[in-house]
This record gives C-alpha cells, sequence and structure tokens, in this order.
C-alpha cells in the first residue's frame, strides 16, 4: 500500500487532472478503508474537469465502477446512464451497467418488490441486446441476457 500510495502520488503530480489516476488512488482509499473516501473520491472524479465527451464517459464509466464496488447500484446505474450518455458505442460501459440493473433487480427481488426486480431486469436486457448491435458474438451480453432469461423470465 505504501509504494501505490508513493507511485500514485508521482503520477498526480505529472498529470493530476487524469481520471485514471482519480480512479486509483479512490481504490487505495476505498482498499485502506479511508473514512469520508467517498466524497473525496467523487470529487477527484469530477465530470466538469473532462475535456472532451469522451474523457467525460470515462469518467462517469470510473465513478459508476467506484459506486458498484463500494454496493451503491443504484447511483453506479446512474453513473452508467451517464457515460453511456457521453458515449454510445462503448460496449464496456453498456455491460457494467447491463449487470448493475441486474444487482439492482436481484436486491429487489430479494426484498420482496417484484415489479421493480422485473423493470430492473427488463432494463438490463434492452441495454444487454444493445451491446449485441455492435458485437453480435459478445460472451459477455450473451451470458447477461442467459441470467436475465433464466433468474428473471426475460427474454
Amino acid at each position: 500500500m505504501d509504494s501505490a500510495r508513493q507511485i500514485l502520488g508521482l503520477f498526480g503530480k505529472e498529470d493530476g487532472r487524469s481520471p485514471e489516476i482519480a480512479r486509483a488512488v479512490a481504490y487505495l482509499r476505498l482498499r485502506e478503508n479511508d473514512k469520508g473516501f467517498i466524497d473525496i473520491a467523487l470529487a477527484e472524479l469530477d465530470p466538469s474537469t473532462a475535456r472532451n465527451r469522451y474523457e467525460r464517459s470515462q469518467i462517469h464509466l470510473f465513478r459508476g465502477l467506484f459506486y458498484l464496488n463500494s454496493k451503491m447500484r443504484e447511483s453506479a446505474s446512474q453513473e452508467f446512464s451517464k457515460a453511456h450518455q457521453s458515449d454510445r458505442r462503448n460496449v464496456f460501459t453498456l455491460l457494467q451497467w447491463s449487470q448493475a440493473l441486474i444487482e439492482i433487480a436481484r436486491e429487489a427481488r430479494a426484498e420482496g418488490e417484484h415489479e421493480a426486480a422485473q423493470f430492473a431486469a427488463e432494463q438490463a436486457k434492452d441495454i444487454g441486446s444493445k451491446v449485441l448491435e455492435f458485437d453480435t458474438d459478445n460472451n459477455k451480453a450473451l451470458k447477461l441476457l442467459e441470467v436475465l432469461a433464466d433468474e428473471f423470465n426475460v427474454m
């Protein structure tokens, strides 16, 4: 952890606005159980600092992954949606968004909220289907759609 902190510090001095460095710092703080890390990490992953739409998409993607790793799935889904709005052809974003929605559907079903679970599952299917529009043989998308069919009867 000390080495990671030193390396990130050096990279940060060279390119402090890099979304990749901000993401790495956020994960380091998450791993260290740093109190208040969420506010700090999200401040460092500020979409308003993006220089173009691709960088903005990356920042929203990183924020979504951060939320997902923090078990804040609804916030993750919102960030993936924003990432998709910035870059509609990013298949990785679509896959992450679909996976987040599957987790939301599972949680809703476990809490007895069957309509909400079904709605999230259907959204996940629509997003997974978009991936197949870009890449008809995408194994991850095919597996996500299979999970949705098996677990939620969404086809």
